[in-house]
């Protein structure tokens, strides 16, 4: 049997089923979508598609009590065995802007495993491990968690769902430019809800069309197969380019991280440390050559939560720049970088 995916949905215009190679994943979803427009003030509207009617026959949303000119379109269609969308919102009052769109909306049911593109990647099998409750990602507020963004803390744009024998679908993101897109899910007990919400970078008063298509693709291979069908879109549509890197970044040396000043929590007085005068460090480069059997790229900065980063020895360097070339030089001799 080939493989193919189909999308069905109900009378509004809702998910109720994602059919991939035969088998549903889906639950039916609660909601269309749901997009947030701001004002020049900076103040958010948060809009669900239950506060609008749906035109069936022309598959679009109107009549929001509140932005009544404001018209909705996600423009799903059928290709070559997969399903893609284009959401798209008309209308746009003068003095908002469509911050994000979330669209659509499917919901998948608490048995099946799902794969989400959190730093090098996390198959969920179990989503009550989570403590931290959804929220759309907005402004960062003191004590609330800031969420996982692509192109940040999510390498990709895609997320994955599938059974116990791998196969499942892929919702992805065909965006070439790499648009800030939200990696979330949203699980309210019943079900969970796969969340890919795009900010648009439109202006006040602009329409909206998605540039790039979303994809729901069949997938076999459980998150293997993911990450390579995302792979080989991501080779063509963004070619890879070795020669635009220094060869020697090809070596992959370690990054080894440290400070000449300070011992620890680096807020006070910032002392000479043991890696003073830099020449000191020379003898840990040696040893892990050995160890790793690779160069070493020493980085010299505090690292998160200790002091600044970069704080303002670092340039000029302290004890003056021909203390630091001596590092330098001995650095290149054994095979290593600063």
């Amino acid at each position: 049997m080939d493989e193919k995916l189909v999308i069905l949905r109900d009378d509004f215009g809702r998910v109720s089923q994602v059919i991939a190679n035969g088998s549903n994943l889906a639950v039916p979803a609660a909601e269309p979508f749901s997009l947030e427009l701001l004002n020049r003030q900076g103040a958010a509207a948060l809009l669900r598609g239950g506060d609008f009617r749906y035109d069936a026959a022309r598959e679009r949303y109107l009549g929001h009590p509140r932005f009544p000119g404001l018209e909705v379109r996600l423009n799903f269609r059928a290709k070559g065995g997969e399903v893609v969308f284009r959401p798209e919102v008309l209308g746009v009052p003068r003095e908002w802007v469509v911050e994000w769109v979330d669209a659509p909306q499917i919901h998948i049911s608490l048995e099946l495993r799902f794969f989400m593109p959190w730093h090098e990647g996390v198959v969920i099998d179990d989503v009550r491990r989570r403590p931290i409750d959804y929220h759309p990602l907005r402004f960062a507020k003191r004590g609330e968690f800031y969420g996982y963004l692509f192109p940040v803390r999510c390498q990709m744009q895609m997320m994955a769902v599938f059974d116990d024998d791998g196969e499942g679908f892929l919702l992805h993101a065909r965006d070439r430019a790499g648009a800030p897109k939200a990696m979330e899910y949203e699980w309210d007990g019943n079900s969970i809800r796969l969340s890919m919400q795009t900010f648009t970078g439109a202006d006040f008063g602009q329409d909206y069309l998605s540039p790039f298509e979303y994809a729901v693709v069949p997938l076999k291979g459980g998150w293997r197969g993911a990450c390579k069908i995302y792979r080989d879109w991501l080779d063509e549509a963004r070619p890879w380019h070795p020669q635009r890197f220094p060869a020697w970044l090809e070596e992959s040396p370690v990054v080894a991280i440290y400070p000449v000043r300070g011992h620890g929590k680096d807020t006070g007085e910032m002392a000479e440390n043991c890696y003073y005068p830099y020449q000191n460090f020379l003898p840990y480069a040696e040893k892990y050559n050995s160890v790793l059997n690779c160069p070493v790229l020493a980085l010299l900065m505090h690292w998160e939560g200790t002091a600044p980063w970069a704080p303002p020895y670092v340039w000029p360097p302290y004890g003056g720049e021909a203390a630091l070339a001596a590092l330098r030089d001995g650095l290149h001799a054994q095979g290593n970088r600063l």
